[in-house]
Order: structure tokens, then sequence, then C-alpha cells
């Protein structure tokens, strides 16, 4: 199975593929994955299907695990994180609000399965 791992970094995102080395994982292959372009991205998870979502300066990206920008969901004051809930909800988190978005009912995230 292939496996790989995000990192912010400013305003972008890397991918690394995770190889082990004498039982022990070592990132290799570092490449640029996708940006941010409002704000500085905080909170990173991924669906079951591979996408990628990351709470930014005007609320949730969402990308495709190819780095293909797939949806915004745009929030006013942006979002700090977020998480997964049943039924394809999202809870969304910014300094002083918090908001409950309906995505694809069957979408759920990697992290719980949830």
């Amino acid at each position: 199975m292939e496996q790989y791992i995000f990192v912010l970094a400013d305003k972008d995102r890397y991918a690394f593929d995770v190889k082990l080395y004498s039982g022990q994982p070592f990132l290799i292959n570092r490449r640029l994955f996708a940006m941010a372009d409002t704000g500085i991205p905080d909170g990173i998870k991924c669906d079951l299907k591979g996408n990628v979502y990351s709470g930014c300066g005007d609320g949730v990206s969402i990308w495709s695990p190819g780095g293909v920008l797939l949806a915004k969901i745009l929030v006013d004051g942006g979002i700090a994180n977020f998480c997964f809930g049943m039924d394809g909800q999202l809870f969304l988190l910014n300094e002083t609000k918090l908001w409950r978005a309906q995505i694809a009912p069957g979408c759920k995230g990697a992290l719980l399965g949830i």
C-alpha cells in the first residue's frame, strides 16, 4: 500500500512518500501538493477517498489526491480548524464561531472513518 504524508509550510502544502529504512519511516520525494491563495493554512485532514481538506484564510479548501482544487467552503474570517462529523458533516471553527457544513452524505474522514 502506498503511504504518503502532507506537511504545511506557510501557504504551501507538500507531499512526501513514506519509505521504511531499517524498519523506520523516512520521508522522501518532497513535492509541492497545493498552495493556499488566502491566509496561512491551519488544520489538514483527508477523507476516505484521499481528498485533502485544509482550513485557510477564506474558509476550507478541498483538493483531490492529485492536488487539484475541487471546492471551497467560504467562511468570513477563515477557518482555524475543523473536524468531520457523522453523515457528511464538517464542523468548522475560527477564533470566535463554530459552523456546521453539510457535504456529501457518504463523505467520511479518514482518521476515524465517520
